[in-house]
């Protein structure tokens, strides 16, 4: 079974035709990263057929109502999975960025499902969408090899990291600072605590903005709501945005999604790692601390040294639960705030050294959303047109 895709050569060389098909894309609403994924998949899927369609709840469609799909449909929070089952119904197939229930209600629609699992590492047992989709499609990260090598399943493939295929040399930096929540907002957290989140973040926005002439702050459309009468410069940057600033800024500091790691193995010059907001995000940290690859980070003890480190590997309830906590102590804690800035100061101080991050892009390469696009392509699309023999790519 071939399970990296990096050993197909070949991948995108042919002519592309496009399909008559209607397809539907979504998003998992938790944090920006599934959503922003599916946002740089659109590029390569966009010309292979007739029609896209995206459906999305809460944030998911803040990126996406930016780019020309044929239709942007906006889920509602109540009864989401069935709002999405009856667009299922007229559309020919559906791809879906880590989002478990819509992978089933296009299933119980009867249209094919290609599923993005950007991280497949991090599930205690596999969704049972692993076992019903047509093609499962899981980003390559520590231990994701030998856990699909393991499950030796047909339909399961490993595709590279959805970091840009861009050069890592070459990028003229601004004398600018980057500051990235991601989308913060998930299933597990109050609106209240997310926007607490970022109003502690925000605290460092002062100290950057008297280092750097200009300070841009990403994130949400909802938390920008709430911040920007405060922050100003707050705004929703679509990922080319995000990347072109995060490739010219000087210093970024960001949340600890996986997204945001491998965009800045790829373009950043050097990287202040933000409190986990989530338990992936706090085991992804811990990870590269590990490993010798986040020198410049805050965790929850880091700035509130009274508690103990969280244990990111319990229940996701449970360790969503200690995040809140630790946002609420800290927003209302001088002495946490300042150990934040403090922190903050450290690593824009710090004498330059190449980004460690690098080695993750030789370790398990880069340009996935160009991967996952040919291969739903290829292996549900094309045969689903009654076309897999003259669209072999």
């Amino acid at each position: 079974m071939k399970n990296d895709l990096r050993t197909q050569p070949g991948i995108g060389e042919r002519a592309r035709a496009t399909l008559p098909l209607r397809v539907l894309v979504t998003a998992q609403p938790f944090g920006f990263g599934p959503a922003a994924a599916m946002a740089q998949v659109f590029d390569y899927l966009r010309p292979r057929v007739h029609h896209l369609a995206f459906a999305g709840a809460g944030h998911t469609c803040d990126i996406h109502m930016q780019l020309p799909y044929d239709a942007v449909f906006r889920l509602p929070a109540d009864g989401c999975d069935e709002a999405f089952r009856r667009l299922c119904a007229d559309h020919d197939a559906s791809l879906i960025s880590c989002d478990f229930p819509a992978g089933e209600a296009a299933k119980a629609a009867g249209i094919p499902v290609g599923f993005y699992d950007p991280i497949p590492w991090f599930w205690p047992q596999w969704p049972s969408v692993f076992e019903s989709a047509d093609l499962y499609m899981c980003q390559d990260f520590f231990g994701v090899r030998e856990r699909v090598r393991d499950a030796g399943r047909q339909n399961v493939v490993i595709v590279p990291p959805m970091s840009p295929s861009l050069s890592r040399a070459g990028a003229k930096r601004g004398r600018h600072a980057l500051v990235n929540l991601g989308g913060i907002c998930n299933p597990l957290h109050s609106q209240e605590a997310s926007v607490s989140y970022a109003r502690l973040i925000m605290t460092i926005i002062p100290a950057a903005a008297r280092l750097y002439p200009e300070v841009h702050v990403a994130t949400s459309q909802s938390i920008v709501d709430h911040i920007q009468r405060e922050v100003p410069a707050a705004r929703t940057i679509p990922p080319r945005g995000a990347q072109h600033l995060l490739g010219t800024s000087e210093l970024a500091a960001m949340t600890p999604g996986l997204g945001n790691i491998y965009e800045a193995a790829a373009l950043a010059k050097r990287v202040f790692w933000l409190p986990p907001a989530n338990a992936s995000q706090g085991q992804q940290l811990v990870m590269l601390q590990q490993r010798g690859l986040a020198p410049f980070a805050s965790d929850w003890h880091d700035i509130l040294p009274a508690r103990a480190p969280i244990d990111y590997w319990r229940p996701d309830p449970t360790v969503a639960k200690y995040i809140a906590d630790a946002i609420h102590d800290a927003l209302n804690d001088p002495g946490a705030v300042e150990r934040l800035r403090t922190l903050f100061l450290q690593a824009h101080r710090a004498p330059a050294t190449p980004n460690p991050l690098s080695s993750l892009l030789d370790q398990f390469g880069a340009g996935g959303a160009r991967y996952v696009a040919e291969i739903f392509v290829q292996r549900v699309l094309a045969p689903l047109a009654g076309a897999a023999g003259n669209l072999a790519l």
